[in-house]
């Protein structure tokens, strides 16, 4: 999928699509329920962080039965910190910008799980930031040179940033259509190039990030 067709035009609106689904009570109770599965799976955290704490009521006389049902408290508390916190993320992230009218909008709004946010003035966009990432290989790294970009909405009251990540894009592309889309507006439409060079594998199989970045605006 090219980059400029995150840009969906339709009769009345047109959308700056970073997720599909989203703007809805259901697909918003869908997100608290899938967030279900990563706290479940952080039980194989929590279960041997309690079990010295249960060695620990057991050494000082505390019964078999107290022990382990404040372990299982402990364990419960865990898996709903995790539920809570991956509920919150998933439903607080932008899963599409969309601009009214479909040509020369007046208007914006930010439209995550739940029900789609108020109309903000288009004046309320400051300007939005393209940045381009070049992920350069390592001196004997086999692998190819890779890439991705993210998108940063810079408004009056603060920064959305989608978080958007997608590999090889042709992010100039998906510029020039919002310029094109926001002309009228006087919304600058930015793009920046930055690279980071990919980092040696550690001798235990993992790597991390990257190191050594530079930018420049586009």
């Amino acid at each position: 999928m090219g980059a400029d067709s995150m840009l969906e035009r339709g009769p009345h609106r047109t959308a700056l699509i970073f997720r599909s689904g989203g703007g809805t009570r259901g697909f918003a109770r869908r997100q608290v329920l899938r967030s279900g599965g990563p706290a479940l799976l952080s039980l194989l955290l929590v279960v041997p962080a309690v079990v010295p704490v249960v060695a620990v009521l057991l050494t000082l006389g505390a019964g078999r039965a107290s022990a382990l049902s404040i372990a299982a408290v402990l364990a419960a508390a865990g898996v709903a910190v995790v539920w809570v916190r991956t509920a919150r993320e998933a439903l607080g992230q932008i899963r599409r910008v969309e601009f009214v009218p479909a040509e020369a909008p007046t208007a914006l709004r930010f439209v995550r799980a739940g029900e789609p946010g108020g109309w903000l003035p288009i004046a309320e966009l400051e300007k939005i930031v393209l940045v381009q990432w070049t992920v350069r290989p390592y001196p004997g790294d086999r692998r190819p040179e890779g890439g991705f970009f993210t998108v940063r909405l810079a408004m009056r009251y603060g920064v959305e940033n989608p978080h958007l990540v997608r590999h090889r894009p042709d992010s100039r592309r998906l510029a020039r259509a919002l310029r094109g889309l926001l002309a009228g507006s006087g919304v600058p439409v930015e793009l920046e190039t930055r690279q980071v060079v990919r980092r040696r594998p550690r001798p235990g199989g993992w790597a991390g990030g990257g190191s050594a970045s530079a930018n420049s605006a586009g």
